[in-house]
């Protein structure tokens, strides 16, 4: 039975409840990655004896003979009031939860509700939420509201489209940026919006404001300026589109080529940072534009299953280096720990192979990564491959390990 070394399991609930000793106890190692482990008090004790490590973020523990019913959904998942969900029952969500008004007895099925990304609940239910643990971000909003997307920008469609009397719930912004909607229509037909912010030109301010709580914050794009509400590139093309006075409610790259525009702009307001060249800072502060903060525009590396940092790529990035969304990325042995610190930023990554003198570094410079690697621990002898020779380690270690993934997994 046991023709493998280790047992890798990868799930969002592993259910060690009835698990039995003997059908694990030939394993050297056994390794359990999971968002939720369900044990007994008979299996922890089990789980003590076996050679088990364990990443989870949460244990909970049920009775042998508790009738637990385990559901497990990646993406959009919601809650409404026909929902059939038997008593007891774990809910483990990756991605979006949204719970409807009036459903309070549904929600006393639910034994735990466990959520990897955002989650939304009508205010009423505040206090009628089950035993809920969200990794992300947890919101609510007014029931009385019609809900849309967190960003709502305003055409010239919407007013006639509008409800009277309705209510509308966007998270995080509305946006006016074209003069030419027709507020008086949303007036007329007593529309409201809740949000926290509008962004509004300076002209429309009074005609607008009615529409909106004492609550909302105002940002006013100042008159004669025209509004771009995104994140977006300084070229002619923009000029062209906006003419020479910018409002830019996001961030602004200002590449070599976007410098020649640069010069066309009479006034340039940024509510976000302005990411330029370094050599080309003291040339954009001359036209005392307006902005959140200046930063150097730094090279990037970005959705690879692998790359490498070597002493070449950081000289050619004298601004700085973003490595993001790279599967493997190794970095070699001549990049020095004080290269790393100041020219190298890590995001996303699942693993960082490297020396021992630069881990620390990589750790300082590194956001959201599942593992680094060094060449050799302490009292090990060093490969002659380098960092290469996690690699082979690597295979080596699947050559050996059973593998299981699955949403949910019962030992």
């Amino acid at each position: 039975m046991f023709d493998k070394k280790r047992l890798l399991i990868n799930c969002d609930v592993c259910d060690a409840r009835t698990m039995k000793e003997e059908d694990y106890s030939g394993y050297e190692e056994i390794l359990i990655n999971a968002d939720v482990l369900l044990v007994s008090e008979r299996s922890k004790s089990i789980l003590n004896r076996l050679p088990i490590t364990s990443n989870v973020d949460d244990t909970l523990e049920v009775a042998d003979d508790f009738n637990l019913n385990l559901q497990s959904f990646n993406g959009y998942y919601e809650i409404t009031k026909a929902a059939g969900v038997a008593e007891h029952t774990v809910l483990c969500v990756n991605g979006h939860l949204m719970i409807q008004p009036g459903t309070e007895e549904v929600l006393k099925n639910y034994e735990k509700i466990y959520v990897n990304g955002c989650a939304k609940y009508p205010k009423s239910l505040e206090n009628s939420l089950p035993d809920i643990s969200v990794n992300g971000h947890m919101s609510s909003y007014p029931d009385d509201c019609i809900m849309l997307e967190s960003r709502l920008v305003l055409d010239k469609y919407f007013p006639m489209r509008a409800k009277e009397n309705g209510r509308y719930y966007i998270e995080d912004e509305v946006i006016l940026a074209d003069g030419s909607v027709d507020l008086a229509m949303l007036a007329e037909k007593k529309v409201q919006f809740v949000t926290k912010r509008f962004i509004v030109p300076e002209s429309k301010v009074g005609e607008s404001i009615a529409l909106f709580d004492e609550t909302v914050k105002l940002v006013v794009i100042p008159e004669g300026m025209k509004a771009i509400c995104e994140n977006v590139f300084l070229d002619n093309a923009l000029l062209e589109k906006c003419g020479d006075r910018v409002y830019v409610y996001g961030d602004l790259t200002v590449t070599e080529d976007g410098m020649q525009a640069m010069q066309a702009l009479k006034e340039l307001q940024v509510e976000g940072t302005v990411f330029i060249k370094r050599n080309c800072m003291e040339a954009f502060e001359q036209l005392h534009a307006k902005y959140k903060e200046l930063c150097p525009l730094r090279r990037e590396i970005k959705n690879k299953m692998s790359a490498t940092v070597d002493g070449n790529v950081l000289k050619a990035s004298p601004d700085g280096l973003l490595v993001k969304n790279v599967a493997k990325l190794m970095i070699t042995d001549e990049v020095t720990p004080q290269a790393i610190v100041e020219l190298l930023e890590v995001k996303n990554c699942q693993s960082i192979y490297c020396n021992q003198e630069q881990k620390s570094s990589i750790e300082l410079v590194s956001n959201n990564v599942a593992m680094i690697e060094t060449e050799a621990k302490d009292g090990e002898e060093k490969g002659s491959t380098g960092i290469f020779s996690q690699i082979a380690q690597g295979i080596g270690f699947l050559k050996d390990t059973k593998l299981i993934n699955a949403e949910s997994y019962i030992l």
